[in-house]
């Protein structure tokens, strides 16, 4: 499997049996395991910092994958936290405030 030139992957939050949601732009922490799994067969995960740095440097991205969050659910926090610790993924977490 070649690299890719490098990508950023947007989430939007993260669903169990005990966080549900309905909404489609939702993915179940299962899938969202299987793809972290998927991606390290040919990616090293990033922080978007680290991504966007190269890129403005003209550095090389290929292979990189950076991983943001939108909305800063508790789910993530309650759900993905302990996996992506784990895994040692870092991860850019997006927030709202009123």
């Amino acid at each position: 499997m070649f690299p890719h030139p490098g990508a950023i992957l947007c989430y939007h939050s993260i669903t169990t049996e005990s966080l549900a949601s309905e909404s489609p732009v939702n993915v179940g922490l299962d899938e969202f395991l299987s793809d972290l799994d998927l991606l390290s067969l040919s990616s090293r995960i990033v922080p978007l910092r680290e991504l966007v740095a190269r890129h403005q440097a003209g550095r090389s991205i290929r292979g990189l994958v950076a991983i943001t969050f939108d909305d800063a659910y508790h789910a993530l926090l309650a759900a993905a936290s302990v996996h992506l610790q784990q895994r040692d993924v870092p991860i850019t977490v997006f927030t709202c405030s009123g």
